[in-house]
Formats: structure tokens, sequence, C-alpha cells
């Protein structure tokens, strides 16, 4: 739990000293969930969701407990002279039994996407259809807060098992193009294979478009991704040349129109000595050009 409050230093205290402040206002506070054992008592599975107030039923305050950590911060003009703290504590959670699958994929992505693998796999396909579409109220806030290793091959798989073309898109489109390497070719493949260049067309086209906020996702942001471009165009051909190449041209046309906007901005911050070498990307010398050089010849 963390609490914000506006404060006031003690008579006594230094500004070093985090606890030597009164508290007066209280003008936020969160609640975060951070880890849970099931009823077996298993190892405590890491999560990260958001407490809402009305959620919350508890006969001790968060303030009459002693903070495991605090910080000041003091007046700067406009803002200021607050205190956070942060508490830790534990809780019972509960839900209706109805909503078990819901609260806890929103709370745990990956688990979510175990248990639809599991349904799948033991020729549940209806089944997971219908748990899986209780995903989508919170699925696309959720899914690119996930932070463990594999999980977007494991979506992309259930994705391809649930046989289901617009669950399938909703699962998949949340994420970044950034996010699909070289490694995930053959599962790309694989679902264009399962659900036709109809379904594709339009996915690659939004995970494509060059005005989708480009953020960094495994530690690569939208160029390096894009120095990987000609990998992943290959690796896309290598699993299925017909399919791979659709799926390879529909990522770069994206690409391409990103990237020219992205030196019409670059442009406008250099100073005019240098606008002659971005001229020169544009007009597709290097290093551009390595971006897609090799898969050119058989994919645009």
């Amino acid at each position: 739990m963390r609490l914000n409050a506006a404060s006031f230093p003690d008579d006594d205290a230094t500004l070093d000293e985090p606890d030597g402040y009164t508290l007066t206002d209280l003008q936020d506070r969160s609640v975060t969930l951070h880890g849970w054992l099931d009823p077996s008592g298993k190892k405590a599975e890491a999560i990260v969701t958001r407490v809402d107030d009305e959620e919350l039923c508890s006969t001790t305050p968060s303030s009459a407990l002693e903070p495991y950590a605090s910080e000041h911060e003091g007046y700067m003009g406009n803002y200021g002279n607050t205190m956070d703290r942060w508490y830790r504590r534990a809780a019972v959670v509960l839900w209706p039994r109805e909503r078990a699958f819901a609260v806890r994929a929103e709370a745990s992505p990956a688990w979510a996407m175990e248990e639809l693998k599991r349904l799948i796999r033991a020729g549940g396909v209806p089944k997971a259809r219908e748990t899986g579409a209780s995903l989508l109220p919170f699925w696309r806030t959720v899914a690119v807060r996930e932070e463990r290793r594999g999980f977007i091959d494991k979506v992309l798989r259930v994705a391809e098992g649930l046989d289901a073309p617009a669950l399938a898109v909703s699962l998949v489109q949340p994420f970044p193009v950034e996010a699909f390497t070289p490694g995930r070719a053959p599962a790309l493949v694989a679902l264009v294979k399962r659900y036709g260049e109809g379904w594709a067309r339009p996915l690659f086209s939004e995970l494509s478009n060059p005005h989708r906020p480009s953020m960094r996702f495994d530690g690569r942001d939208r160029l390096a991704w894009l120095a990987s471009l000609p990998r992943l165009c290959e690796a896309l051909r290598a699993a299925d040349d017909a399919v791979g190449t659709l799926g390879a041209r529909l990522l770069l046309r994206g690409q391409w129109e990103w990237l020219r906007e992205a030196i019409e901005e670059w442009r406008g911050h250099v100073p005019p000595s240098q606008r002659d070498v971005l001229r020169g990307h544009e007009r597709g010398e290097r290093p551009a050009d390595e971006i897609a050089e090799r898969p050119l010849g058989r994919v645009v």
C-alpha cells in the first residue's frame, strides 16, 4: 500500500529524516497485490494488480502501521511538500466463484494462458473459447504488463489453438510490433495458416500502423527491432514460403511509412549541416536500406 500526504517538518527534524514530518491531508493512496498463495498453500505466485477502495475491508488503518519505506518531496513551486509511505500487510482475497478465472487472469495473464492451453490440450476447445472470452474487458491493459519469459509465445499458441478468429485477434493485438521476433515466426505463420489471409491482413496492418505508439519491448525500441526485420522476414519465409512472404510483406509496408515519418520528425531536431545525411537515407542510401535489403527482392 502507498499513501501520499501533505506534510511539513517537525521543529527538531532535519530534511533527510523521512519520519520527522507531520502529515496533514491525505492526497492519494493506492493498494496493489504483489503475490498470493492459492488455497492449496503452494508457493506464492508473483502478481501485480490494483485493488479499488470499494473492494477493501480492514479493521486497522494502514496509517497505524509502520511503513517499510518513506520518501519526502519538498515544495517545488506548484507541487510537492508531500510524503510517500509504503506499507506491507497480508489480506484474504475473496471473489465470486463464477469470476475465479477472470480475477486470477487479470492478476496473472501468464497463468491464464497456461489454463487455456491446458483446456485446449485436454480437448476442451469450446470451454477454452468461452473462458478466454472473459479476458476481453481487461486484456488490452494487462497483457502488455506481463513480463514473464515466454508469455507471448504462449499467447500465440493459444490464439492458434482456440480456432476462434475474433478472439485470436483480441489476444494478439495488444502487443507492439517490437514483440515479434525471428524466433516467433513459426507461431505467426501457424496463425496465418489457421485463419487465412483475410484474417491476417487487418491484424498485421494494425501491428504495423505507423501511428501506433512505439514502445520498448524486451529492451528493444522500434529502431532496434527494425534492424532485426530482415531476419524476421527470412524466418517467416523459412517457416512457409507463401504464407511467410505474405506476413513479411504486410509488416514491411507499415514500417517504411513509420520510418519516413520518423526521419521527417528527426530532421526538425538536427542542425542543417546534418540534414543531407537524412535526405540520403530517404533516397535509400545506407544505413536505412540495410533494414530490408535481403528480403526485399522476394517480398515487396
